[in-house]
């Protein structure tokens, strides 16, 4: 039995990062998280089981994780 290890990325910085998942095969967040199987199964699944409203906001969150910009002295 083949094993795959895919290692999550911290979500800093998350907002500007498209496409996501290990493959890039995921357009958009709701989607990276739709995707998701695994460990992340029940995560997944509560998801799914919110009202728009609530996944809306779930969205809107993840969309505020940017990285601050690097100053750099020249």
């Amino acid at each position: 039995m083949v094993k795959f290890l895919f290692l999550t990325r911290p979500l800093w910085g998350v907002a500007r990062s498209r496409p996501y998942l290990h493959d890039a095969h995921a357009p958009t967040l709701e989607a990276a998280i739709l995707l998701h199987g695994g460990e992340a199964k029940k995560a997944r699944d509560a998801y799914e089981a919110m009202t728009d409203p609530e996944r809306g906001a779930i969205r809107l969150f993840l969309t505020t994780l940017t990285r601050a910009p690097r100053m750099t002295v020249p």
